[in-house]
């Protein structure tokens, strides 16, 4: 008898360490707000070469000058043809002080300074301007993006104009052939905060400010698929500390590669493959 109640107790003490397991898929079941997302890209290079690290940090400025007064010293997005800047925080409490950013290409010749203030009373400005074809809005060499000094037009006829140029500075990475390479790694909340609701029942919700929708989970061994409107999508997941982390990998097609390549400033037909990971943090509760 004195056997039995011990193996009994065993079994209650196994079974309560498997349910508390990172990989466990009675851990997901609750309520999960998300704190962050971190996105990571990789490529696999044919030769080696050396191309921008556009996650790092950046030395310079482009400078607004005119209407606006402000300086961009961060790269948002930037390729052959195109490119986004934004702007470096204005000291705290300094007023006006909207966000910015300057779109470059790739239409024609295109440039647009997007001024955002954030408030309903005061709205946004654009400014914009739209060169003769085939002129160099930036161009890149060795570590250095560089605009050529271009004016542009308030888009709303008062007629206020305001001048951009200057020259960034970013690292540089060297891509050696044959061997995956970390290219880039940012650190964000989401624009729409949500929260996900997994149910003992393999239903999931959904939730953000604008909506709250229903969808199907299931998992084992530390992986899971959720489906929404049709539409499945698979990760890996594990709960440590109260918190919850679900990874999704991407495998980059080969017919987009050349995208890959424009963003690298790399040699065209030089990426072999590429990825890309997103690991999403929560925490329980709302």
């Amino acid at each position: 008898m004195r056997q039995l109640l011990l193996l009994a107790a065993l079994a209650v003490a196994l079974a309560a360490c498997d349910a508390t397991s990172p990989s466990d898929p009675a851990a997901l079941v609750g309520r999960w707000t998300v704190a962050e997302v971190t996105t990571s890209d990789w490529v696999v290079s044919r030769i080696d070469q050396p191309v921008p690290n556009l996650s790092g940090p950046t030395e310079g400025a482009l400078a607004v000058t005119g209407a606006a007064e402000r300086t961009l010293g961060a790269v948002a997005t930037a390729g052959r043809t195109s490119a986004r800047f934004a702007a470096r925080n204005a000291p705290s409490g300094t007023m006006p002080n909207p966000s910015l950013r300057l779109t470059m290409g790739p239409w024609s010749s295109d440039a647009t300074l997007d001024l955002d203030y954030g408030l309903s009373t005061q709205p946004g400005e654009i400014y914009a301007a739209t060169l003769p074809p085939g002129t160099a809005l930036f161009t890149y060499e060795n570590g250095r993006l560089t605009v050529p000094e271009i004016e542009l037009l308030e888009q709303s006829g008062t007629g206020g104009t305001v001048r951009v140029g200057g020259t960034l500075e970013v690292p540089v990475l060297q891509l050696r052939a044959g061997a995956e390479t970390l290219t880039r790694t940012s650190v964000s909340t989401p624009d729409i905060p949500h929260a996900l609701v997994f149910r003992s029942d393999g239903s999931v919700l959904r939730e953000d400010t604008h909506q709250t929708k229903t969808g199907r989970w299931e998992a084992s061994d530390g992986e899971g698929a959720m489906t929404f409107d049709g539409f499945t999508t698979r990760f890996r997941f594990a709960v440590e500390d109260g918190g919850l982390r679900l990874t999704y990998d991407y495998e980059t097609e080969t017919e987009v590669l050349e995208g890959v390549e424009s963003g690298l400033f790399a040699e065209p037909g030089s990426i072999e493959s590429a990825r890309s990971q997103s690991v999403h943090a929560y925490r329980a509760g709302r």
